[in-house]
């Protein structure tokens, strides 16, 4: 149904009355002076400064002191790798979100990496060693790997899977790398793994053990799970993702990184964590976090004890080329992110 339009008279009058309200408002409207662009401050056109420093984005209920990189998360399990005396699995993805994850039938959390297009994550169940896998770092699948004992460490090596696991043979046990193959895998006796502190590296394992050739004890590092090389009597390692090879020279103490060529000496000692994300080297030091694209020039991140963050009880969790950090903070556990703020002539 159509409206039916007013009378024009009425009409005429509703115009003539809002022309005059109009013209009653501009008329008593104050004297306003013509504005002179020459006369606008240009420092109150731009946004105030804001200090660079790290913002809390989350909190926590358990601390990752010990966490794992994975596709575009991190895991960790609070404070034991074990559910027996810890808390977890957790996942902190790159976006700052916080979630429980379930790891069907975890007894102990031995690593995590990515693994190209999934997560992989590896221990014991009370059934034997096994895997979980997830394509979302929310979902995780079982798979029991075919040997009696437990699964140590795993790397991507020329894009498949390779294991390094423990085989109890009766009272004895011996080493064993199980590779991923289309069928299943293929799991052999292997003999020259290091015994103590074997992880996973980008690309390959590290452990420290005596030298194949007998040469001494030191840093062992292999890119296939099967030979290894002496790298260094010692390295710098702490809560980061990887150890750092030491090399001793007559003028200062060098570092260098599982199969990366740069040498590089760290911006200060001593050394809390070191993580290598996407091609940038990030150390953490008691009092700052650092990050470097050459090992040369070095970007400082200050972890400031004057807003309550203290470098003892922090962990560097990075995302690509931005700093972020887990920290006990007023008996809470938080997630920062760096800020670079706003200064004045950005």
């Amino acid at each position: 149904m159509r409206r039916a339009r007013p009378p024009r008279p009425i009409l005429s009058a509703i115009v003539a009355a809002v022309v005059l309200a109009f013209g009653l408002i501009t008329t008593l409207a104050p004297d306003r002076a013509t504005l002179d662009p020459e006369s606008i401050d240009p420092a109150a056109l731009i946004e105030p400064e804001i200090e660079a420093g790290f913002r809390v984005v989350a909190e926590l209920d358990v601390g990752p002191w010990k966490s794992f990189r994975i596709a575009d998360a991190y895991l960790y399990t609070g404070d034991s790798q074990s559910l027996f005396v810890g808390d977890g699995p957790t996942v902190i993805t790159d976006a700052d979100e916080v979630f429980d994850v379930n790891l069907p039938e975890m007894e102990v959390l031995f690593g995590a990496i990515d693994a190209d297009e999934e997560s992989v994550a590896f221990g014991r169940t009370p059934a034997g060693p096994a895997l979980w896998r997830s394509t979302d770092n929310v979902a995780w699948a079982l798979e029991l790997l075919p040997w009696e004992g437990t699964v140590r460490a795993g790397a991507m090596i020329d894009g498949r899977l390779v294991l390094i696991g423990i085989e109890n043979d009766g009272p004895w046990f011996h080493y064993v790398t199980a590779t991923e193959a289309p069928k299943g895998w293929l799991v052999l006796e292997t003999t020259g793994i290091p015994h103590t502190g074997l992880i996973s590296v980008p690309g390959g394992f590290v452990g420290r053990g005596t030298a194949p050739d007998g040469s001494g004890y030191g840093v062992l590092y292999s890119d296939d799970g099967v030979d290894w090389t002496q790298e260094s009597d010692r390295a710098a390692a702490g809560s980061g993702a990887i150890p750092a090879f030491v090399i001793e020279t007559d003028d200062a103490l060098l570092l260098t990184l599982p199969g990366d060529d740069r040498v590089f000496a760290p911006p200060e000692w001593p050394i809390a964590g070191l993580w290598l994300e996407e091609g940038i080297i990030w150390i953490q030091t008691p009092g700052s976090a650092w990050s470097s694209i050459d090992g040369v020039d070095w970007q400082e991140y200050p972890i400031n004890a004057a807003t309550g963050i203290r470098g003892e009880f922090s962990i560097l969790l990075p995302v690509g080329d931005t700093a972020r950090l887990a920290t006990l903070m007023d008996d809470r556990i938080l997630l920062l992110r760096w800020d670079p703020g706003i200064q004045r002539g950005d």
